[in-house]
């Protein structure tokens, strides 16, 4: 019943939020190194153990435009537009399920130097953040809202264990009401910044602060592009 109640909203509130925007295919216009590390970076069937299934990629391809959420927000939609236009790679993993609750995807962006991926994860740190893609969150849930059903969400910073060479996460709560019932599905969001690289993981699950449990996978997607960026 939880899978009727959200249905595509989850979906389409977790695209609201990525250090780079959503996409389905590795796209580059720098070196052939640049999509390998890439490459490294997207999530596989193979990162998860025996039960876990593999279906494409349900991030919508369109951009999130946070200028119509007021003056603090139209800056900080600005200086996206500036960053994005440092990358030279980048892809979205498909979407990997456990069961109706669980899913995890990830994308991976690479930018000329780690001074445009560390310039990008900075945007993510203003104050401004908070508030305009909290919006954005409230605005995309209800527009996702099924027939009969009333989407409402919460919209927080999250604290997360230290990885890469930074990192910082946050924390959607989507609950849908209706039918009689009432469910909860939390989005945590992992962005971590590796060299040039820069990795969005997406947790999607019943439970608060759900990206705890998967971070042996995040730490090993990060090994490999580490590796990616070395050359190996």
């Amino acid at each position: 019943m939880r899978r009727v109640l959200v249905g595509g909203s989850v979906a389409l509130v977790a695209c609201v939020l990525s250090l780079l925007p959503a996409g389905a295919t590795v796209r580059t216009a720098g070196a052939r190194s640049d999509s390998a590390i890439v490459t490294a970076g997207l999530l596989t069937i193979g990162d998860f153990p025996p039960g876990w299934k593999e279906s494409p990629s349900s991030s919508s391809s369109s951009s999130i435009d946070f200028s119509k959420y007021g003056k603090a927000c139209a800056r900080l939609q600005g200086d996206v537009n500036k960053v994005e236009k440092l990358r030279t790679a980048h892809g979205t993993s498909n979407d990997f399920q456990q069961d109706d609750a669980q899913e995890i995807n990830n994308s991976v962006s690479v930018y000329r130097t780690a001074a445009g991926t560390s310039a990008a994860l900075a945007l993510l740190k203003r104050p401004a953040v908070v508030p305009c893609l909290a919006r954005a969150v409230a605005a995309a849930a209800k527009k996702a809202e099924p027939a009969g059903v009333t989407n409402s969400t919460t919209f927080a910073r999250l604290s997360v264990p230290e990885v890469g060479d930074d990192s910082i996460g946050y924390e959607i709560a989507l609950t849908a009401s209706g039918q009689g019932q009432t469910a909860t599905v939390y989005v945590d969001f992992q962005l971590v910044r590796v060299g040039r690289a820069g990795l969005t993981f997406s947790f999607q699950g019943p439970d608060t602060s759900v990206l705890s449990s998967y971070q042996p996978l995040v730490q090993s997607v990060v090994q490999r592009v580490r590796t990616a960026e070395a050359g190996g």
